[in-house]
């Protein structure tokens, strides 16, 4: 495989991702779908980290999935709609191709969530302190949570943009499988649901597992849990689980598209 040439299958896809009106309204959808599920409870009133804390454990938050993927993760139902894909395939790699869209999918999906939750944050400190001492949160997070250097240290605007980071990470993975089902039915729709029906499924078969911290997926990215008890071995465990889990969904993305283009 040539580098020169997955550079420029790179190049092509971060253009057609980052330089388009889909990743701006992808960015204003997970602001604002955080926005009314804040709405919910009335102890969003206290600060921001209390909204923040409450609107990621919510019903509602589940939706920032759908905008995440709508930024890139269809994009083989694009490429095959229009006859790209052979094209791409037949000139180039389809190795290249293949890798190049996966990442392209997994850095759209964390830069979404990362802004998204950022412009989130930044509205409400418009209104409201970061915190407030007379309720449990921060002291909670900042004896339990991810991230506990920067909170306690008042670095609240890097605090965001790691936890920001940290759910993007989640958000690639399943953006990532649902390219992976695209290439079985060929419907944005049904692409933009398979982030909560993944999830769902992911959450559920869960508890079959052995009860520990590090094999569970909600704690992996849950910013109130800190699974290695150290905040930047508990983070690189959660990029480390996202890579492995991309890599293998991509191999599997070539398998298929090899079959059904070669």
């Amino acid at each position: 495989m040539k580098r020169g040439l997955l550079r420029r299958y790179i190049a092509i896809d971060m253009k057609r991702a980052f330089c388009s009106w889909k990743i701006i309204v992808s960015i204003l959808g997970v602001c604002l779908v955080m926005g009314i599920a804040s709405l919910e409870t009335r102890i969003w009133q206290l600060s921001v980290l209390n909204s923040y804390y409450y609107v990621i454990y919510s019903m509602p938050f589940l939706l920032t999935l759908i905008f995440t993927t709508f930024a890139f993760g269809h994009c083989f139902c694009e490429d095959i709609e229009h006859a790209y894909i052979r094209f791409q395939v037949i000139r180039g790699s389809l190795r290249s191709y293949v890798i190049s869209k996966v990442i392209v999918i997994a850095l759209s999906a964390v830069f979404t969530m990362m802004m998204g939750m950022l412009l989130f944050v930044l509205v409400l400190r418009m209104n409201f302190p970061w915190i407030d001492l007379t309720e449990g949160t921060f002291e909670t997070l900042s004896e339990y949570g991810a991230f506990r250097l920067f909170l306690k240290n008042g670095n609240y605007i890097v605090y965001y943009l790691f936890c920001g980071i940290q759910y993007g990470w989640l958000a690639a993975v399943l953006a990532v499988a649902a390219a992976l089902f695209s290439l079985l039915y060929h419907d944005v729709l049904f692409v933009l649901s398979v982030p909560l029906i993944v999830w769902y499924l992911i959450q559920y078969y869960s508890d079959l597992l052995p009860q520990y911290e590090q094999l569970n997926p909600n704690a992996v990215y849950d910013i109130s849990c800190n699974v290695w008890d150290h905040d930047w071995l508990s983070f690189a465990y959660a990029w480390g689980v996202s890579v492995l889990a991309i890599v293998l969904l991509g191999a599997a993305i070539y398998q298929m598209i090899k079959r059904q283009v070669i």
